[in-house]
C-alpha cells in the first residue's frame, strides 16, 4: 500500500452545458496550456449500507482508466489535508483490499462494504504550465454519469481545478475566470456526494448546538469532541503520519481524565470499564510515542557532545536500540488496532455521551463545573503535599503523580472554559506550565533508565560505556533543574486554589 497526504488545494464547480473553459494562459504565472488529454474513467464506489464513509467525507473506489487506475482511498483531515492511500487494481472486485479496509475500520467497524454507486466520467484534462514547462495545476472538464442501484442513471457536468505545483493565488485566479464564464462553486464535496446526496446521514443534532446550559451538556459535548478526534486520527496512526500517535494518545488521556473528573455526573457502571480500556489503548500508544521522543532526545544529546567524548558506536547503538523498540511497539499497536477489543472500545465510545445522566447532570453548568474543577484541584494538592514530604526515588514517583494530577486539573479547566471563561483558561495555563516542567523531570527519569540499559548492552559487547555515563549525568542535571523550576513555581503560590473556586 502507498499512502501520502496532500494539502486540500482543489476547487469544484457545477458547469451548465454552455459554460466554456476560458483561456487560462492569461492567468498570472501561467505561460502555456498543454494539449488537452481525453480519458474515460470508470469508478466503482464502496461504502457501508448506511454510507458511514461518505458521511465522514471519505471516498473508497476501484477505478479503471487513466494513468492511476487502481484502488483509491481519500480521507478528509481536520487539518485541511487529505490522506490518500492506493492499492493496485487487482482482479478481486467483491471487497476492497484489506489494507484499505483497515484504514477505515474506525468508521465501518465490522460492517461489510458494498458497491453503492458506479461513476463513469468522460474527462478532458488541461495542464497549466509555467515558463519552464513545470505543471502548476490541472483543470478537469468532466461529464459524469452516475449509476446508483435502484435508480435511473443521472448525468451532469462539472469542472475541477487541482493545484499540482502552483500556489493558492493561482487557484483563486482560475476560480475567478471560471465563475466569470458561468460556473458555480459546487455545494458538494465530490461527485459521489452529489449522486447520493439524499442518502447521506444528517449530522447528529441536540445539545451540541448553541451554548451549553447544563453541566451534562458540557460533559456530553466534551466527550463527543474527544471521541471524534480519536476516530478522526485513527487512519493517520495506521500509516504513521507525523504526530498522529501523539494526537490519539492525548485524546485518550482527555477522555480518561473527563471520566474521572465528572464521575458524579456519569453512570459509572458504563464509564469505568471504558476508562480501563482507554488506559489499555493509551499504553499501546505510549510505548510508540515514548520510543520516538527518547530516540530524538538522545540523538540530539549525542550530537551536542564534543566529538572526542563520543567514544564508541554510541549513535549507532542509540538508533538501533530505539528503532527496534519503536518498531516492536508499533507492531503491537497495529495488532491492537485490528483486534476485536479495539472495535468493542469504539462501540462503547459511540454511546459514551449517553452515560451522562442523573440529577447533577441536569443542573445549571456554572456551579457544578466549579465544584468538579475544585475537587480535582484539591486532589492535585494532596499529591503535591505528599511529594514535598518525600525524598529520593519516592519523591520522583510522587512528582510524576503530581504531574498527572495537574494535567487532570488542566483538562478539567479546559473542558469547562466555554462556561467559566477566562478564569478557567488562566487555571489551565498555570497547570500546563507545571505539567511541562514536571514533564522534563519525568523525561529525565525515563531516559536515565534507557541509558543504563544502553550502557549494560555496550559493556556486554565490549564497547566503551563512557559516553553513556556522561549522558546520564546530563539527564540527572536536567531532572534536577526541572525539579528546582517546579519548586520555584510552588514557592510562587502556583498550587494555591483560585479565589473563584473557594
Amino acid at each position: 500500500m502507498s499512502a501520502d497526504t496532500q494539502n486540500e488545494t482543489r476547487a469544484r464547480f457545477d458547469a451548465p452545458g454552455d459554460v466554456s473553459i476560458p483561456d487560462l494562459a492569461t492567468v498570472d504565472g501561467v505561460a502555456q496550456i498543454a494539449a488537452p488529454v481525453v480519458v474515460e474513467l470508470d469508478a466503482e464506489h464502496f461504502d457501508t449500507a448506511e454510507l458511514s464513509l461518505l458521511a465522514a467525507d471519505i471516498g473508497l473506489r476501484r477505478r479503471r482508466g487513466g494513468p492511476d487506475a487502481g484502488w483509491h482511498l481519500e480521507i478528509a483531515s481536520t487539518r485541511g489535508e487529505r490522506l490518500e492511500a492506493h492499492e493496485p487494481l487487482g482482479a478481486a472486485r467483491g471487497q476492497p483490499p484489506q489494507a484499505l479496509r483497515d484504514l477505515v475500520v474506525a468508521r465501518t467497524r465490522s460492517t461489510p462494504l458494498q458497491r453503492v454507486a458506479r461513476l463513469r466520467t468522460y474527462r478532458t484534462r488541461y495542464r497549466l504550465l509555467d515558463a519552464g514547462g513545470a505543471a502548476l495545476a490541472e483543470v478537469a472538464d468532466d461529464t459524469v454519469t452516475a449509476d446508483v442501484p435502484g435508480r435511473a442513471p443521472a448525468t451532469w457536468r462539472e469542472i475541477e481545478v487541482e493545484l499540482t505545483g502552483g500556489d493558492r493565488s493561482l487557484l483563486t485566479a482560475v476560480e475567478h475566470e471560471l465563475t466569470a464564464r458561468g460556473a458555480v462553486p459546487s455545494a458538494v464535496s465530490s461527485p459521489l456526494a452529489r449522486a447520493l446526496a439524499d442518502r447521506i446521514p444528517a449530522p447528529p443534532s441536540g445539545s451540541d448546538d448553541g451554548a451549553p446550559s447544563t453541566a451534562g451538556d458540557v460533559v456530553r459535548r466534551y466527550l463527543g469532541d474527544q471521541v471524534a478526534v480519536l476516530i478522526d486520527v485513527d487512519p493517520a496512526v495506521r500509516v504513521d503520519l507525523d504526530d498522529a500517535v501523539h494526537k490519539m494518545r492525548v485524546a485518550t488521556r482527555r477522555l480518561r481524565s473527563a471520566l474521572a473528573t465528572y464521575r458524579r455526573l456519569l453512570d459509572t457502571d458504563v464509564t469505568e470499564p471504558v476508562r480501563a480500556e482507554l488506559k489499555w489503548l493509551a499504553g499501546a500508544l505510549g510505548a510508540v510515542r515514548d520510543a520516538e521522543v527518547i530516540r530524538g532526545h538522545l540523538l540530539e544529546a549525542v550530537g551536542a557532545e564534543p566529538a572526542e567524548l563520543v567514544i564508541g558506536p554510541v549513535r549507532a547503538r542509540v538508533e538501533r536500540t530505539l528503532d527496534e523498540r519503536h518498531d516492536a511497539a508499533r507492531r503491537r499497536l497495529l495488532d491492537e488496532l485490528t483486534s476485536p477489543r479495539y472495535l468493542r472500545l469504539l462501540a462503547a465510545l459511540d454511546h459514551l455521551p449517553d452515560a451522562v445522566a442523573g440529577t447533577r447532570a441536569g443542573k445549571p453548568a456554572g456551579r457544578v463545573l466549579v465544584a468538579e474543577v475544585r475537587r480535582t484541584h484539591r486532589r492535585m494538592r494532596r499529591h503535591l503535599d505528599a511529594a514535598l514530604a518525600a525524598s529520593g526515588g519516592e519523591a520522583d514517583e510522587l512528582l510524576h503523580e503530581v504531574r498527572k494530577a495537574a494535567k487532570r486539573v488542566r483538562y478539567a479547566a479546559e473542558s469547562a472554559s466555554d462556561v467559566l471563561g477566562s478564569k478557567a483558561d488562566t487555571l489551565a495555563g498555570r497547570m500546563e506550565e507545571a505539567q511541562e516542567t514536571l514533564g522534563r523531570h519525568q523525561d529525565g527519569v525515563v531516559t536515565r533508565a534507557v541509558l543504563e540499559q544502553l550502557a549494560r548492552d555496550a559493556d556486554a559487547e565490549r564497547e566503551p560505556s563512557f559516553t553513556y555515563g556522561r549522558l546520564d549525568a546530563c539527564e540527572q542535571r536536567r531532572g534536577d533543574e526541572a525539579r528546582a523550576a517546579f519548586l520555584a513555581l510552588v514557592d510562587d503560590h502556583w498550587s494555591r486554589q483560585p479565589r473563584w473556586m473557594r
